[in-house]
């Protein structure tokens, strides 16, 4: 574990999910080329999914269609291919996703010392409730937000500070966990300590050090060392 910051007995923890608490990648990539192949749209790669997995379905098409110029879009409805994309990946929610090793430790952890915790996502909240509710040891969680559940998603510190809200703690006694950028930035801009996921989605782990996190974990059981009991 990289730190800036010394041991702090946290009084909440928040985290992203995707590619943070679950390994979702494979699932979001099945509902993305299943219908894309409808459309004669060429496969996306799983480096394409990671990079973008933290904007949303939209941005991952938006992307895919950037990098294949060739392909005729002047008549697809964007918007219906990424409703098709979000309805086939809720039947098929977790075909094959999987917790991360130790995220369990750490969840059970946080439930035994009694320290409250919630997680702040940009997929949409009814498909994060609809995967959370898979897993048992996700039965605690204090407070989900969703994409679409604050007025404006992470980056933005809206979400956070929503979720903060929600459970009744100051954004000081807070450590928010996330593998982008936009959860290092809502969590910093919310006032939150913050520590980035290596574990998940990230392309290049060297450009991580200049996002201004507090911590740098390469597995999530990690955050258990922060904790003096």
């Amino acid at each position: 574990m990289q730190e800036k910051s010394p041991k702090h007995n946290f009084k909440v923890v928040l985290f992203d999910l995707d590619g943070t608490l679950v390994d979702t990648l494979y699932d979001i990539k099945i509902a993305l080329n299943t219908v894309l192949s409808k459309y004669n749209i060429p496969k996306i790669s799983e480096e394409e999914v990671r990079k973008f997995i933290s904007y949303g379905s939209a941005k991952i098409l938006e992307a895919h269609l950037y990098n294949h110029p060739t392909v005729d879009t002047s008549n697809l409805d964007v918007k219906k291919v990424i409703n098709e994309i979000i309805d086939f990946y809720s039947d098929n929610i977790n075909k094959n996703s999987k917790l991360f090793n130790n995220t369990e430790k750490v969840i059970e952890f946080l439930d035994k010392k009694n320290i409250p915790w919630g997680i702040v996502t940009n997929k949409l909240e009814r498909l994060t409730i609809e995967l959370v509710k898979d897993y048992d040891v996700f039965k605690n969680c204090k407070c989900i937000v969703g994409q679409d559940t604050a007025a404006k998603p992470k980056p933005h510190p809206e979400p956070v500070i929503y979720a903060l809200e929600q459970i009744g703690i100051s954004p000081k006694d807070c450590l928010f966990i996330g593998d982008s950028i936009n959860d290092i930035t809502a969590g910093r801009y919310a006032g939150t300590y913050t520590a980035v996921a290596l574990y998940g989605y990230i392309g290049n782990p060297k450009e991580t050090s200049e996002w201004g996190a507090d911590y740098y974990f390469e597995d999530i059981h990690e955050v258990i060392n922060l904790f003096d009991f």
